[in-house]
C-alpha cells in the first residue's frame, strides 16, 4: 500500500480531509447535503461546499451527522465520495483513517465499514477516536481533552493512551447551541432568521465576531463607559448590517454559565473538576497540567485564559495548564501523524482482505 493514507475527520459541522503527514487538511466543507436522489436513483444533489455556495436559494438542506451519528448511509457515502473527489484521490488506492465520535454504537461502525469496504472499496481502514487523536497531536499519552465541537462538549481524561470512561463528563452545549443562543439574543433586538441560509450566517457571525471575556460583568461595565469598544458589524448577504456589542461575549459566556442558555448542566470548569476528581489521585496533577482544548467551539478567542482562570479560582491549589489549539483541527492532525508511519498503517489498519475473511469481528480491534 504505497499510496499515502487519506485522513477524514467525520464532524457534525464539518468534514476535514487530507493526506497523512500533512499539518492541516487539504479540504474542509460543511457536513451538508441538499436535494435527493429519489427512489429512481436520479436527481440533483448538492454536497458540502456546493450547498454553502448556493445557500441563499436552498431550503431542503440536511445535516448528514447529528450528535456524532450518521443520519443516512447513502448521504454519508455521497459526502465521503465528494471528499475524495476534492482531494483528487482514488478510493481503492488509499488506506483510510476515519475519526469516530465518543459513544458511537458498534453497529454503526459495522454498517459504515461495510459501505467503505464493499461499496467504496477502500484497501484498508482505521477507526480513531477524536479525543485520543487530539491528544496524540501534542505528543501526549496522558492528559485531559476538552473537546467542544458542534453538538456537545466532552471532557475526557486519558491515562497512558486509554480513556478513563467512568470519568468522562458531557455538557449538551457547544457550537450549535451557542448559535441558537446568539440568534435568541438578536431576536430580542427584533432581528429574525427564519431561513436555513440566514441561520448559516448566524453561525458565521458567531465564528468571526464572538469571544470569551475574562469577566462578563467587567466587560459590561467597560461597554457602558465606551459603547464602541467591542462594537462590530456583520453584513448579511441581503445587505442588512447587524451591529454586535454585548452579544459578542454573552454568546460563549453560556459555556461557563449554562443557565444563561436555559441549561441545568454543569459549567465547563465544574465539568473539568468533576472529571479529574473521578480519576486516581496520583493521576490528577498530570491531568490538570495537560488540559488540551480541541474542537471548533474551543477556538473562541479568550477561551484558554478564561478556563485557566476559572479552574484556578474554583479548584485545588496546584499547577493548571490549558493549551489552546495549536492547530485548527487537532484530531485531524493527530490522525495525520499516526497514519504517516508505515509501521502503524501495516500493523494497525484493517485490510480489506482481513475484513472479507473475518467480517465484523475484525472491527473489534478499534
Amino acid at each position: 500500500m504505497a499510496a499515502s493514507p487519506v485522513v477524514l475527520y467525520n464532524g457534525s459541522y464539518e468534514i476535514k480531509g487530507g493526506f497523512a503527514g500533512n499539518d492541516n487538511p487539504s479540504v474542509v466543507f460543511k457536513t451538508l447535503i441538499a436535494g435527493s436522489l429519489g427512489s429512481s436513483g436520479t436527481g440533483h444533489v448538492l454536497v458540502g461546499n456546493e450547498v454553502a455556495a448556493d445557500r441563499d436559494h436552498l431550503e431542503d438542506v440536511r445535516c448528514v451527522i447529528q450528535e456524532g451519528l450518521v443520519t443516512d448511509d447513502h448521504d454519508i457515502e455521497l459526502v465521503w465520495r465528494y471528499a475524495y473527489s476534492q482531494l483528487g484521490a482514488t478510493l481503492e488506492d488509499h488506506p483510510l483513517l476515519l475519526t469516530e465520535a465518543l459513544g458511537c454504537p458498534f453497529k454503526t461502525r459495522q454498517r459504515l465499514s461495510q459501505i467503505l469496504f464493499e461499496s467504496m472499496e477502500v484497501p484498508a481502514l482505521y477507526w480513531g477516536f477524536n479525543p485520543l487523536l487530539a491528544l496524540h497531536a501534542y505528543d501526549l499519552k496522558t492528559g485531559l481533552v476538552v473537546d467542544s465541537g458542534y453538538d456537545s462538549t466532552s471532557v475526557i481524561p486519558i491515562n497512558n493512551g486509554t480513556m478513563v470512561h467512568e470519568a468522562i463528563g458531557v455538557l449538551e452545549l457547544a457550537g450549535k447551541g451557542l448559535s441558537s443562543y446568539l440568534e435568541h439574543l438578536l431576536k430580542k433586538r427584533y432581528y429574525s432568521f427564519p431561513s436555513w441560509a440566514q441561520k448559516y450566517q448566524v453561525d458565521q457571525m458567531k465564528e468571526t465576531l464572538c469571544y470569551v471575556s475574562l469577566d462578563a460583568i467587567e466587560e459590561l461595565k467597560k461597554l457602558s463607559i465606551e459603547p464602541n469598544v467591542v462594537k462590530k458589524t456583520f453584513r448579511m448577504t441581503d445587505g442588512t448590517e447587524i451591529v454586535l456589542q454585548k452579544e459578542r461575549f454573552f454568546c460563549p459566556e453560556a459555556m461557563f454559565v449554562p443557565s444563561m442558555f436555559g441549561s441545568n448542566g454543569h459549567p465547563l470548569q465544574k465539568l473539568v473538576h468533576n472529571a479529574v476528581d473521578k480519576c486516581d489521585e496520583d493521576l490528577r496533577p498530570l491531568l490538570y497540567s495537560n488540559i488540551i482544548l480541541a474542537g471548533g467551539t474551543a477556538e473562541f478567542p479568550g477561551m484558554k485564559a478564561r478556563l485557566e482562570q476559572e479552574l484556578k479560582t474554583s479548584g485545588p491549589s496546584q499547577e493548571i495548564k490549558v493549551t489552546a489549539p495549536e492547530w485548527k483541527y487537532a484530531a485531524w492532525k493527530g490522525g495525520s501523524m499516526l497514519a504517516a508511519h508505515d509501521g502503524f498503517v501495516k500493523n494497525e489498519f484493517l485490510s480489506k482482505a482481513a475484513y472479507e475473511e473475518y467480517g465484523d469481528n475484525a472491527l473489534k480491534r478499534f
